[in-house]
């Protein structure tokens, strides 16, 4: 029964069944990049992949481009996923799909849709990302929804043989990242954007390979923005960062690139663009995106009111009012985490989705600064966040 026609009733126990059964792990994977995959490949086995017969010529062609794009800027993440494919004896055109997601140069969306999932699609997914400046830096929330059928929930400790060790989530696509904190105090999380698609697609990262790059590359939110310009992008999508002293959103379109800094010590971000120069190439505003950037952003700055933190706009952290409630840098970031987490548990707009298409499959809280973050195994509501260190 698809989430357009089940009760309501029918889908509170359809959406906490979907959480329980979910393959839902915790581990640490390091080394080079084929010690990397010939791990990854004990842990996912990739079953759930389209076999070479479904795929057609044109997306096996431009999956083949987008492999030696990768390889060009990037080979690890080429590199891992061929030594999974190895350990697992699946066809390279088989693996390469994880790279291009079944795109091709015409190709007007990403992931494919299962018919039960239309009615939910069509109602705009909901990925929330929000952060405060705090005393002791950014403090961020985050939730990732997407489909039931994404069953690979996995939280994965990276060490690689070159590059920054870092934590963050895994939903499937090999090689890939959809947040996470890496050493250097630089945390990530990504947002799908349902733009109009580019007249013709060239071969490029997709969004969870872009968040691997930044992790394992880049130290600062500066960095990593400056980084993720110059990148050949697949498919629309925008990249909240945040490091030790501030917060970027990149929004991110196939044509085109632009960056949106905190204001008043705020950001938030959903799924659709706000820079005008990008905002430009929506077909238009989904009002549950809206709702969401809206609600977490009075959120936020009602945190910063509470605090007794309100900076003015344009001024950055070290600029920023020390808290008025008498409270130690320590104990105002506590307080921040606790909020924040309370804005990620919300059903009233809601940021903490139960509906298939815009469940929220998993949530996390970060402190950059400290080097902190924590994952909820599943909604945020029901589920606590657990704390989890990268070395």
């Amino acid at each position: 029964m698809s989430s357009g026609t089940s009760r309501p009733g029918t889908r509170e126990r359809e959406n906490l069944e979907q959480e329980q059964t979910a393959d839902y792990r915790q581990y640490v994977l390091a080394g080079s990049p084929g010690r990397l995959g010939r791990a990854l490949a004990a842990h996912h086995p990739g079953a759930e992949r389209p076999r070479l017969h479904e795929l057609t010529a044109d997306q096996v062609a431009f999956s083949r481009a987008c492999a030696r794009e990768a390889r060009l800027i990037y080979p690890p993440i080429v590199e891992e996923l061929e030594a999974w494919a190895e350990a697992l004896s699946i066809p390279l055109d088989e693996a390469y799909f994880y790279l291009s997601v079944g795109m091709t140069e015409t190709s007007g969306q990403s992931r494919s849709r299962a018919t039960s999932t239309l009615v939910a699609a069509q109602e705009n997914r909901q990925c929330s990302t929000v952060g405060v400046i705090a005393p002791q830096g950014p403090v961020v929330g985050r939730n990732f929804d997407l489909f039931y059928r994404v069953r690979v929930r996995h939280q994965i400790t990276t060490k690689p043989e070159v590059g920054f060790s870092h934590v963050g989530m895994y939903d499937g696509l090999v090689a890939g990242r959809t947040d996470g904190l890496n050493e250097r105090g630089l945390f990530l999380s990504l947002h799908t954007v349902r733009s109009r698609p580019p007249e013709r697609r060239k071969p490029g990262l997709f969004c969870v390979h872009i968040a691997r790059l930044v992790l394992e590359t880049c130290s600062t939110a500066q960095e990593a923005a400056a980084k993720i310009a110059l990148l050949p992008h697949l498919a629309s999508y925008n990249y909240f960062l945040a490091d030790r002293h501030e917060m970027l959103v990149v929004e991110a379109h196939p044509e085109r690139v632009r960056v949106r800094a905190a204001e008043g010590g705020v950001l938030a971000c959903a799924n659709h663009y706000i820079h005008p120069d990008t905002a430009a190439l929506m077909r238009a505003v989904p009002p549950k995106s809206r709702a969401r950037q809206e609600f977490l952003e009075q959120g936020a700055r009602e945190v910063l009111r509470e605090l007794g933190g309100q900076a003015s706009e344009g001024e950055g952290p070290k600029k920023q009012k020390r808290p008025t409630q008498s409270l130690l840098p320590e104990a105002a970031t506590a307080f921040a985490v606790s909020r924040v987490a309370e804005l990620m548990r919300d059903h009233t707009v809601p940021v903490c989705g139960h509906a298939d298409g815009m469940a929220t499959l998993w949530s996390s809280i970060a402190v950059p600064g400290l080097g902190w973050i924590a994952f909820s195994r599943g909604a945020p509501c029901r589920n606590g966040y657990i704390e989890t260190r990268i070395t």
